[in-house]
């Protein structure tokens, strides 16, 4: 600055000074000692919007009574990088200094960053991940509730004897060997386990008949880049890595190759994992649950599954029954699954005709507990479609209904017919409320071979409201 020239002076008469300091993308602001502003950009007449016309020439007390400058001058102080608030909804971050010449202070200079919106993106982010780990702690407990042994519908000594021993062993370290038919449940029994080890890490499940025998290895112990054509840049974890300090489940464990049933076991043996390609061992420490709809001594016998794996993983067996062998719970599970599908489509309860329930308790459920879930769900579907709180006789499937006894293949075909003869005339009188007339007209057949038949298979004893009209 040339001597002689006040700070003013020097601003108002240099042009290429003010055409830089307009294209600085900080507010810039500059006083004198008396709190007047001489210099005010472009960005400063954005950020605040006051004009240079307005706000040049006034002191910067009367237009921001919070502002900085002022008490720079007064203490001769810095700041750098200071967060102040000069006016409501407005956040800087502001680096001001004092302005000296020949030693004597002469006035302030600062440059303000606006950071209000990145502020309030703070806040708000802040805000956000309080409610994720709110929500997260939501989720656990929803987690725990879903998949707990509370959640294991059953009254039958059966079932009450397999929960009993999965709570047992839940907190060991040993392999446990879940057996039953398909549908019984085992992968519910499995994640309540894991839920009541106690266990810090995931659980993680592969159903090893699912995966392609080539792609298995990868899957269960990782790889590394380059180890064969198209594997990833970086290689992959496998899923004992992923399962670490929690549980692996393997189901249908009784489809794994015997190839890989091997390297399984070495890895059981010593809990060291090897991904394809490397030469690095890691460590895991990984609890073991099992599943198979398979008699594995059976496959053992016929060189399918190796005996030492199938001792290895069978540290405890726990068997599920068929839903046939508990029949004593069928109206649990039931009302229960009635009860979960009513309330996810916000409908009411939805009950049972009697006649409906002693098929349904009756019926073999070959596919277990899986299958009588998809048929209280199609009950409940059509109960809403068609506005009906019961589900009725009519509502039940063929193979209900025209169902053999569990022995059929003992019986003859004239047995066989019968049996289905006489459901379906049950069928139908139910639906016409007991009126053998209409039951007749229905079949197609004449009253008095209903008759007949009514008498043959003893039908009306245990059905009300027959009427003969």
């Amino acid at each position: 600055m040339k001597r002689g020239l006040s700070v003013e002076q020097y601003i108002n008469n240099n042009l290429i000074l003010n055409n830089l300091i307009d294209s600085v993308y900080d507010a810039i602001c500059v006083i004198d000692q008396s709190y007047k502003v001489l210099l005010w950009n472009a960005s400063a007449e954005r950020i605040y919007g006051i004009s240079k016309s307005k706000i040049i020439g006034s002191d910067l007390r009367d237009v921001f009574p919070n502002a900085l400058l002022p008490s720079v001058i007064d203490s001769e102080t810095s700041y750098i990088n200071h967060f102040h608030q000069p006016s409501e909804g407005k956040r800087m971050v502001i680096t001001a200094k004092p302005v000296y010449m020949d030693g004597k202070l002469i006035g302030a200079i600062s440059a303000d960053r606006d950071v209000s919106e990145l502020s309030e993106l703070s806040e708000k982010l802040s805000l956000v991940t309080d409610n994720l780990d709110k929500l997260k702690e939501e989720i656990e407990h929803l987690y725990e509730d879903k998949f707990s042994f509370s959640e294991i519908i059953g009254a039958s000594p059966l079932m009450l004897e397999a929960v009993e021993m999965a709570k047992a062993v839940a907190k060991s370290t040993l392999s446990v060997l879940l057996t039953g038919e398909s549908g019984t449940g085992k992968e519910l029994f499995a994640r309540a386990l894991h839920e009541r080890s106690g266990r810090k890490g995931l659980f993680v499940p592969i159903n090893c008949s699912a995966i392609p025998k080539t792609l298995l290895e990868s899957e269960l112990f990782g790889y590394i880049e380059g180890a064969f054509t198209g594997a990833m840049r970086g290689g992959k974890a496998g899923l004992f890595e992923i399962a670490n300090d929690g549980t692996l489940f393997l189901d249908e464990i009784g489809d794994m190759p015997m190839s890989m049933q091997s390297k399984l076991l070495r890895v059981l043996e010593d809990g060291k994992v090897q991904r394809i390609g490397s030469v690095k061992f890691i460590d895991t420490d990984v609890r073991i649950i099992a599943a198979t709809n398979h008699n594995l001594r059976e496959q053992i016998d016929k060189k399918r599954f190796r005996s030492d794996l199938f001792y290895r993983l069978n540290a405890v067996h726990i068997k599920l029954p068929a839903l046939r062998e508990r029949k004593e719970d069928i109206e649990l599970l039931v009302y229960e699954f009635t009860r979960r599908y009513c309330s996810e489509r916000a409908i009411d309860m939805i009950d049972y005709d009697e006649h409906v329930l002693k098929k349904l308790i009756d019926y073999r459920w070959d596919g277990n507990v899986r299958e009588l879930k998809n048929m209280i769900e199609r009950f409940v579907i059509m109960c809403n479609n068609e506005q009906s709180k019961m589900v009725g006789i009519e509502m039940l499937p063929d193979e209900v209904l025209g169902q053999l006894s569990s022995n059929s293949d003992k019986v003859g075909l004239i047995k066989a017919i019968e049996q289905f003869e006489k459901s379906m005339i049950e069928r139908t009188l139910i639906a016409c409320n007991g009126n053998r007339a209409k039951c007749a007209k229905r079949l197609g057949i004449p009253r008095s071979t209903l008759y007949f038949k009514l008498d043959k298979y003893q039908i009306l004893d245990g059905i009300d409201g027959v009427s003969r009209s």
